[in-house]
């Protein structure tokens, strides 16, 4: 039997709070635990996140991260249902936990180091734009492995995005980010600089961690534990010196 559990979903507002993910084979390989730690530093959440559902079959489409007429959003019939996390809901849904009907989970952690700043360069041919907030929606509605993730997410296919011309949306950035002096503001271009790396994981145990890059775009690392600081190249060599 395989068996998932989504222990909590939520995200850090202060650079003192230390999340961390993980994916956990036990019973002799006959399940799959998905877990996270929540560490807000005495915040309480709940005054600001709320779980929603969204079912299989459902025709839902995807807020883009620049205007209509500049970049197509994206429509698709969702395979999978789903719970997810989001934050600021009056804002705008910023989904950033949650867990689908095939047991792929993901979770945003924090991290001030580095961080997501890519505008969209609609010049690069065959290359679709989406949201870094429209990250865990697309990826719980489409796919149920980490493996269909690794295939999906390339960077000269698919760019993650942060630019931002919805005032809503910028409004729950600002709340977001705006708390933490490590993080840059947005530019002039309304570009703006998203501190979170994501962990993904499926009912096989699988795992990889999405992390933005110094350029602003992003790598994909396979990892089944994750916490928020320093970036993962560091990290990893950090564990290889010490460990």
């Amino acid at each position: 039997m395989q068996f998932l559990s989504l222990l909590s979903s939520a995200l850090l507002i202060s650079s003192v709070t230390a999340c961390s993910s993980w994916v956990t084979d036990c019973s002799d390989g006959q399940m799959v635990m998905n877990g996270r730690t929540v560490d807000f530093g005495g915040i309480d959440i709940t005054e600001i996140a709320s779980v929603f559902s969204v079912p299989a079959g459902s025709n839902i489409t995807l807020s883009a991260s620049k205007s209509p007429s500049e970049t197509p959003s994206t429509s698709a019939k969702y395979s999978y249902g789903y719970l997810g996390t989001q934050f600021v809901p009056e804002a705008h849904p910023l989904n950033i936990d949650g867990i689908n009907s095939a047991g792929l989970a993901i979770g945003a952690l924090w991290q001030s180091n580095i961080t997501f700043h890519n505008k969209f360069n609609a010049s690069e041919p065959g290359s679709e734009a989406v949201f870094v907030f429209d990250l865990g929606d697309v990826l719980l509605s489409q796919f149920s492995t980490v493996d269909e993730v690794r295939e999906y997410l390339k960077p000269d296919k698919v760019q993650l995005t942060t630019q931002v011309f919805d005032k809503n949306v910028a409004y729950g950035l600002n709340t977001l980010f705006g708390v933490d002096p490590d993080i840059p503001k947005a530019t002039d271009g309304n570009v703006f600089f998203i501190g979170l790396h994501f962990h993904v994981t499926d009912a096989t145990g699988d795992g990889i961690l999405i992390e933005a890059t110094s350029d602003g775009s992003y790598a994909l690392y396979d990892t089944k534990v994750v916490t928020n600081e320093p970036a993962w190249p560091q990290m990893a060599a950090e564990l290889k010196a010490y460990g």
